[in-house]
């Protein structure tokens, strides 16, 4: 059988009080990752604010 690898990024960062800044923040750490090979992206635990709907 054929040995399979995963590559995995794990992404840990400061939150904002801005929740559009700690949003998009978020999602440039995870371009990043793939960009550099991750199949799996783990993210840390978000707060609230980051759950809540994000507004233009």
């Amino acid at each position: 059988m054929r040995e399979q690898k995963a590559f995995i990024g794990l992404i840990q960062t400061y939150c904002s009080k801005k929740v559009k800044d700690s949003f998009y923040r978020q999602i440039e750490l995870i371009r990043e990752a793939a960009e550099k090979g991750a199949h799996i992206i783990c993210m840390q635990v978000l707060s609230n604010p980051i759950l809540k709907r994000i507004d233009d």
